[in-house]
This record gives C-alpha cells, sequence and structure tokens, in this order.
C-alpha cells in the first residue's frame, strides 16, 4: 500500500472489483521483492494458480517471474494481464493476452498491440476536500508531493522558485515524500491532510521520454482535494486540464511565478478549486475506472485465446504437472 501504482492499479481495482460482486483475490502481494528466481515458494504458487480455476489473472509491475507464471496459466487456458506504469520494454504481447496501461503516451512507447489505455482512479475519499480558501497564514503555503527519486529535480526547481523576487517573501514551500529530506514525511494517513493545510498545489515535471508518459494522478488527487494547482502540461492532461478553468497549466519557472502571483487571490483559488474538483470526480472516480477495468477483464475472459508462443519442453511440462 506504500507504492502508488500498487494502490491504484492493484488494491483500490481489487476493493471496486469486491464492491460489484466480483470473485476477486490478491493471491500475492510484494511479489516481486519475494519472488527473483525459479523457487519452490514460486513453484507452490503456481500449482495453486493452476488449480483455483481463475478466469483472469492480473500481474501489477511484471518481473520475470511473473511472465513464468503466466506462460504456465496461458498453458492451461487462464488468461492473463500486464499492468505496466512506466516505460520498461518487455514482450507484452508474447507472454500476456493483454495489457493495461495508464496513458496513451506510454501504450505507444511500449510499442504493446495488444494494450488498453485506463487511467488511475482517484484515492482521495470523497468527503475529503478543501472548504476553506482564506489564506493559510501570512505567506501562502506552496505544497508539492511526490517520488523521493524527484529529491534533486524539485529541491533545484523550489531554489530557483523562490530566488524570484516574486516570490521569495510571499510564498513558504511544502514538500511531501518519503525519507528525511522533505518538510514533511510522507503517509497515506496523513498526506492528504497536510496538502490541504495548504493553499496551492504544484506539479513541475522534469523534461524527458520517461516523464511524458507520466500518468494524471499526481494533478488528479490534487484535483480531487479543491486544491488550485499549476501544473507541467503532459499528455496524460490533455483530455481534462483546462487552464485557467480548472487548473494553471506552466511550462518555465517563470510561469509557474506567475501562476503562483495570480493565485495570491482567494476568489480566484476558490474558483479554480471547485472547478478542479468537479472536473476530478467526473472523469477519474473508482466508479467510472473500475468500470473500465471491467470491460477489459471481460474482453478478455470472452475473446478467443491468443496464440501461444512457442513455449519450452521444460515450461510445457512444469505446466502439465501443475494441473494435475
Amino acid at each position: 500500500m506504500t507504492v502508488a501504482s500498487s494502490r491504484l492499479q492493484g488494491f483500490h481495482v481489487h476493493k471496486e472489483f469486491l464492491q460489484r460482486g466480483i470473485n476477486s483475490e490478491i493471491v500475492a502481494s510484494d511479489f516481486n521483492s519475494q519472488h527473483t528466481n525459479y523457487s519452490g515458494k514460486l513453484l507452490g504458487l503456481a500449482r495453486r494458480l493452476l488449480r483455483n480455476g481463475y478466469d483472469v489473472l492480473l500481474f501489477e509491475r511484471p518481473n520475470w517471474m511473473m511472465y513464468k507464471l503466466s506462460l504456465w496459466c496461458r498453458l492451461n487456458g487462464i488468461r492473463t494481464i500486464a499492468i505496466r506504469c512506466d516505460d520498461i520494454p518487455g514482450e507484452y504481447d508474447r507472454y500476456f493476452d493483454a495489457t493495461i496501461v495508464p496513458t496513451g503516451k506510454l501504450k505507444a512507447l511500449l510499442s504493446v498491440r495488444r494494450a488498453f489505455v485506463i487511467e488511475d482512479m482517484i484515492e482521495v475519499p470523497p468527503k475529503v476536500f478543501k472548504n476553506n480558501y482564506a489564506a493559510s497564514g501570512e505567506r501562502l503555503k506552496v505544497v508539492w508531493v511526490g517520488h523521493g527519486s524527484y529529491r534533486d529535480f524539485i529541491s533545484q526547481y523550489l531554489d530557483r522558485l523562490s530566488s524570484l523576487q516574486s516570490i521569495s517573501d510571499k510564498v513558504e514551500f511544502v514538500t511531501i515524500s518519503k525519507g528525511n529530506w522533505p518538510t514533511h514525511k510522507w503517509s497515506l494517513d496523513t498526506v492528504f491532510s497536510y496538502i490541504l493545510n495548504c493553499d496551492i498545489a504544484i506539479v513541475p515535471m522534469p523534461e524527458g521520454q520517461q516523464y511524458v508518459a507520466k500518468s494524471a494522478n499526481r494533478l488528479n488527487m490534487f484535483m480531487a482535494l479543491g486544491m488550485p494547482t499549476i501544473a507541467s502540461p503532459l499528455p496524460a492532461y490533455e483530455s481534462f486540464a483546462r487552464h485557467g478553468e480548472n487548473c494553471l497549466l506552466a511550462t518555465s519557472i517563470e510561469e509557474f511565478a506567475l501562476g503562483i502571483d495570480m493565485l495570491q487571490d482567494q476568489a480566484t483559488r476558490e474558483k479554480l478549486g471547485y472547478h478542479a474538483r468537479d472536473c476530478a470526480w467526473m472523469h477519474f472516480s473508482p466508479e467510472n475506472i473500475s468500470t473500465q477495468w471491467l470491460k477489459v477483464v471481460e474482453r478478455v475472459i470472452s475473446s478467443p485465446l491468443q496464440s501461444q508462443m512457442a513455449a519450452g519442453l521444460q515450461d510445457r511440462i512444469l505446466a502439465w504437472i501443475f494441473n494435475i
């Protein structure tokens, strides 16, 4: 639950399936750290999977051992779906019946033929949102939330913003992440309250192919909370982000500074925040997103079995043994 992709594309999807009466089960969590090579534990899991009569298995962030499990299951007629949120190349069409990705850009980068784009759902509780847009203090609090891998980028970015005369004496920057470097340590129990104690949210992004394919989950989180937000424009935002209506889009340090200056006005913050929340819940509600997941699962289950790869003799024998 501490990994965003596992929550959004695993645990939360599983929870929505259960609420819809789907017989959903998490058969192995923290798989990538527990299964890195062949072992008796892995073979025992494979045997249990093949004996339990599943219609479809979903593999979130597949490693090589998941590839092998998928192969063994497909040799016994069980459909499999890979879930990938980052630009990590792999033979997805060869080992899985379908692949789910959060953005069209990522689908193109991975060159997966049998891929479906499903955006990340909101994980903010519906009754948790900003309802007071008065300034939190003498200086506005500007919050950033993100993975620790952004540490150097965001530290330098905020230093550059702080050096601007129009910004330095007007705002206080708040950072939320894992580790000891941010102003607030990330926890699923506290992150939303930390954000709501601030006035403005920002989502600046580095340049590079790996970032262009990123999902909209940070922006839709801020928007679902009703936060007035300034973000670098990403392809994933094109379907819902409206500059000046439900967020501000900025491509440079200077444009972020202009956005912060514009949001000094309480009425502007409130207008953006209200529109942002309405937009996020219309596009990314768990109900809407889980419906898309179900459609893909049903399509995979009802489709003819994909032609199997030429499995080696060892894999064919193992798949047969596991199922007897």
